[in-house]
């Protein structure tokens, strides 16, 4: 029986072994470990290969999504729209801040459906967040038609999209992450660009809030121990920063193999008449997981375990769910129910092996047939 994994970070590690290790050691030598200029190489070339004109580094993706929320003054009893499915970190900075989520259920892509955002906005609607999830643009044009109609900022949380585009406003191809207001990444180490431990950064065109964005990561400090506002400590390590620029040129590649296992899944499957992944119109999508949706989800995942091979829930509740969010009644977001109960996320790994990838299909197919 073969065995496989949905990540693969030793493989990773010796397939871009020379670079990493040459960027370690250099900032263990050079004695910077907080902040110096390897945060400031990461950040710099982020922006270029962004295209965005300001990114701040932190220590997290849910840093990052605080940060930007304290950034645009998000306070008690403002409300935040964002979808009801997805990572709860969005929600749970929202209640951190003692504001308002407001739940908006998802499209056949998994992001938040465009067309019934407008009917959620009021007065107090302070700020839109959407999430790139899996590693698709959501839709940007009709999200910042809406946004910019109603004079609210939009957060992009673009956690498990760093390299996906979006071809917006007419043709331009805009990375995600620098279509709204602000755009938030995590460099947790499953992520498709990853450092060896946790990090962060946002992205923004505007000056005037990278700047409260920089002051806010620093616990407000426009010098040492001079405060003008209320922040928090939120730092990209500079050992993390140096992994990140190791990293970086291989993102394009890393995530033209995930698109490559992608297609050639989509091939069987559809074949199959197995629900899998879409892809909206005029978007790159980078594929930071392969799911599939199935009646039978639970049943499938016991088979693969049973065979070797890891399969991951994303997610097994929606937002609406969660114990702690029971004031929002079941039955209002049908589609983030559906997909909460059928999702399941199969081996995409940019490491993973002919063999490996054969040997999946070839047990998924066996199911299928089988059942």
């Amino acid at each position: 029986m073969m065995e496989v994994k949905m990540a693969y970070l030793d493989r990773l590690y010796r397939e871009n072994k020379a670079n990493l290790d040459r960027a370690w050691h250099s900032t263990v030598q050079s004695g910077r470990f907080i902040g110096g200029q390897a945060v400031k190489n990461i950040e710099n070339q982020l922006s270029d290969y962004l295209g965005v004109n300001h990114v701040i580094t932190c220590a997290n993706g849910t840093d990052a999504l605080l940060a930007s929320l304290m950034a645009l003054d998000i306070g008690p009893d403002d409300e935040v729209i964002m979808p009801a499915y997805g990572y709860f970190s969005a929600f749970e900075m929202c209640q951190l801040l003692k504001a308002k989520p407001v739940l908006v259920d998802i499209d056949k892509y998994f992001h938040i459906d465009a067309t019934l955002v407008e009917s959620k906005i009021t007065s107090k609607t302070k700020a839109i967040v959407v999430q790139h999830l899996y590693g698709q643009v959501a839709d940007m044009d009709a999200l910042t038609k809406i946004a910019g109609q109603n004079n609210i900022p939009l957060i992009e949380d673009s956690a498990q999209a760093i390299g996906s585009t979006q071809k917006v406003g007419g043709g331009q191809e805009k990375h995600a992450g620098t279509i709204g207001r602000i755009g938030t990444f995590s460099f947790f180490p499953t992520k498709n660009l990853a450092c060896f431990g946790d990090g962060g950064a946002i992205v923004t065109d505007s000056a005037e809030l990278a700047t409260k964005l920089r002051l806010i990561c620093t616990h407000g400090q426009t010098t040492k121990y001079h405060h003008t506002l209320i922040g928090m400590n939120s730092r990209l390590d500079s050992l993390q920063a140096a992994i990140l620029t190791a990293q970086l040129p291989e993102l394009d590649h890393w995530n033209n193999q995930r698109r490559e296992h992608a297609r050639r899944y989509q091939d069987v499957f559809n074949d199959l008449n197995i629900e899998n992944p879409q892809e909206r119109a005029n978007t790159h999508h980078t594929y930071h997981q392969y799911c599939i949706l199935s009646l039978k989800r639970d049943e499938l995942q016991r088979y693969l375990k049973e065979q070797g091979i890891e399969s991951i829930i994303y997610y097994p509740r929606a937002i609406h769910q969660q114990d702690i969010a029971k004031r929002y009644s079941a039955g209002h977001y049908p589609q983030s129910e559906r997909v909460a109960q059928q999702l399941l996320a199969i081996p995409l790994s940019p490491q993973l092996t002919e063999d490996e990838f054969n040997y999946v299909v070839d047990k998924i197919i066996h199911w299928h047939d089988h059942e």
